[in-house]
């Protein structure tokens, strides 16, 4: 996704050999620009997975990652 209230990621860090535990910092304009990027997230991955049933499906397995 392009999420265009982020404006960049910096120290990406994964822990454990398996990389189960992560820390990732993203950058932002301005702070209100936080609140605003779960509503274009949302927006974007309704966009993408138009078919809710697909959408709930990618989400259970990608759940499983973490």
């Amino acid at each position: 996704m392009n999420n265009d209230y982020i404006k960049g990621y910096t120290h990406k860090y994964r822990f454990r050999s398996n990389s189960t535990l992560a820390i990732e910092v993203a950058i932002f304009e301005d702070l209100p620009d936080f609140e605003d990027v779960f509503v274009e997230n949302d927006r974007l991955v309704n966009e993408y997975w138009q078919d809710e049933t697909d959408r709930k499906a990618f989400f259970e397995e990608f759940k499983k990652i973490f």
